[in-house]
């Protein structure tokens, strides 16, 4: 009897085993799996179930964003495709196909960004990205806009007669005696320094390793930032370099240090008192990055990692404890979105605090400090209109916020001005009339059919405001703006930098046709005050 219990059980055993060896591997999901062509319409008690999921699930990443915040095709073709990773929903066909190549991949692969197994069932998230296509709109609002005065009473108009051709610049800054450095980046994959002046004559051109983004003079030096790649990537092919225009023939750039994450902003400055300055990072990347201090030591630098999110965009440096060691407020964007304080504890540590968050939707770009109400303390001016992961289509929520201080580290929105695709914003009394107006620049507001918005000088008249532009500058993408005295006459001029990346091709082709002719890719704005 037990020998033939024993038989049956290795019978048994052996099916199992058959079994098991032949049983099929899990089905790799793809995108049709995640999202169908169509769907069944909702109930109201499902659409509840998707909301409640959704507050759920993607607010445990990123505060809750509602459906009408982006148009339908959008949620389908873009956002949701996205979010499915960071929930370790492994589309083959969805993983990396942002990614640019296999470097980029190896190491999101092994810094674990993507969870390597499921953290929802697929039915949970089918209910998720079923709410968000049956709420989102086909187009939401474009949300009320400024009125804009075609014309500028403040300043003469000049288009510099330097010529290019796309992609146009990257970067550009004020340098005094009437010139202004300039990056400038070619389809080709050409990328060069110059020095113009207003007459558009190039005294220096310095071949760089890629689009030049950032600058910070060093006496009579400049450290530069080089991002590597515009388009979003985690291959490190960023720098940054040590440049002195007056040597340029001689010793042309000096790396400092390469294979950076998208490096867009850098501070030099001594940041541990050993009289040795040091280099703070702002290595924005994709989805690797950080804000990230050299320490200049004997030995050589020395990585310090301030904060390691993705998306370090801009930093400004203040005293704030009055301790004698300078601590840094620093902008992240990409999902983080959000301003902090890294107070400096000595030997390249950190305590953090968090001072503002916004929605993960809205793609911070810049800040600045300055006491916009006098009331003899620092407020902050923020922007927001970086479209590159969310599309062309209008956000109501672009544009200019002013953050005052109200004192214990805690600031409130005042006002918010509109503009598409702001990227930059600088606060100065251009009129000298006792108050701060405001010059900004929108990147997106051409492809998002806004091109108005492209260049706004905005007039403060104490207790409202009004937004001038010009002309020509509806036919351009400005990316960059600087401000300062360019023909030394004691007024604040402004310059204007144009870059054809988010153009399509037939508009692309005009300005070609236009910088290669008469110039026009830099614009000077001659305060007429003085």
């Amino acid at each position: 009897m037990i020998k033939i219990k024993a038989l049956l059980f290795l019978v048994l055993l052996s099916v199992v085993l058959w079994d098991c060896s032949t049983a099929p591997e899990p089905k790799e999901l793809t995108r049709a799996d995640l999202f169908p062509a169509t769907f069944a319409a909702m109930t109201e008690a499902e659409l509840a179930e998707g909301k409640s999921l959704a507050q759920a699930y993607c607010a445990s990443c990123h505060t809750y964003i509602e459906p009408a915040v982006f148009p339908r095709n959008y949620w389908q073709g873009k956002l949701l495709p996205g979010m499915s990773k960071y929930f370790g929903l492994r589309a083959t066909d969805l993983r990396f196909e942002d990614s640019v190549n296999e470097t980029a991949k190896a190491r999101i692969d092994s810094a674990g960004v993507f969870p390597a197994e499921p953290t929802i069932d697929v039915d949970t998230w089918s209910k998720i990205w079923r709410f968000y296509l049956t709420e989102s709109p086909p187009q939401p609002p474009a949300g009320e806009r400024l009125d804009i005065k075609p014309q500028l009473d403040q300043f003469n108009v000049h288009k510099i007669p330097w010529k290019t051709g796309p992609h146009g610049v990257s970067f550009l800054k004020i340098t005094g005696d009437r010139e202004i450095m300039v990056g400038n980046t070619l389809i080709s994959e050409e990328n060069n320094l110059v020095v113009i002046n207003t007459e558009g004559e190039e005294s220096v051109k310095q071949a760089i390793p890629s689009p030049l983004v950032h600058a910070v003079r060093d006496e009579e030096e400049w450290i530069l930032s080089f991002i590597g790649s515009f388009v979003g990537s985690d291959n490190p092919t960023g720098s940054i370099g040590r440049f002195s225009p007056d040597k340029a023939s001689e010793e042309g750039i000096q790396t400092l240090f390469d294979q950076r994450e998208r490096p867009v902003d850098v501070k030099y400055q001594d940041f541990n008192n050993d009289q040795r300055k040091d280099w703070l990072v702002c290595e924005f990347g994709k989805e690797l990055g950080g804000l990230h201090l050299y320490l200049n030591t004997p030995e050589g630098p020395q990585k310090k990692v301030v904060q390691p999110r993705p998306g370090a965009i801009h930093t400004v440096i203040r005293d704030v404890n009055q301790d004698g060691l300078p601590d840094i407020y620093a902008l992240v964007a990409q999902g983080t979105e959000a301003l902090y304080l890294y107070t400096n504890q000595g030997n390249g540590s950190f305590s953090e605090e968090k001072l503002l968050q916004f929605p993960p939707t809205y793609g911070s770009t810049y800040f600045e400090l300055v006491d916009f109400d006098q009331d003899g303390d620092e407020d902050i001016l923020y922007t927001n209109g970086d479209s590159g992961d969310f599309g062309i289509p209008p956000k109501a929520f672009h544009g200019i916020r002013l953050f005052t201080n109200e004192g214990s580290g805690t600031y409130a929105e005042q006002w918010f001005l509109p503009q598409q695709g702001t990227y930059r914003a600088r606060a100065i009394d251009f009129d000298q009339d006792g108050d701060l107006d405001i010059a900004a620049v929108g990147f997106f507001a051409y492809p998002a059919g806004m091109p108005q918005e492209g260049f706004l000088y905005i007039e403060n008249l104490g207790s409202d405001f009004q937004a001038h532009s010009f002309a020509e500058a509806k036919n351009s993408s400005w990316i960059t703006m600087d401000a300062g005295d360019l023909d030394g006459d004691g007024d604040v001029d402004i310059v204007l930098g144009a870059n054809t990346n988010v153009m399509n091709e037939r508009d692309m082709f005009q300005e070609l046709v236009k910088w290669q002719g008469e110039g026009g890719a830099v614009i000077w704005l001659e305060n007429k005050l003085y």
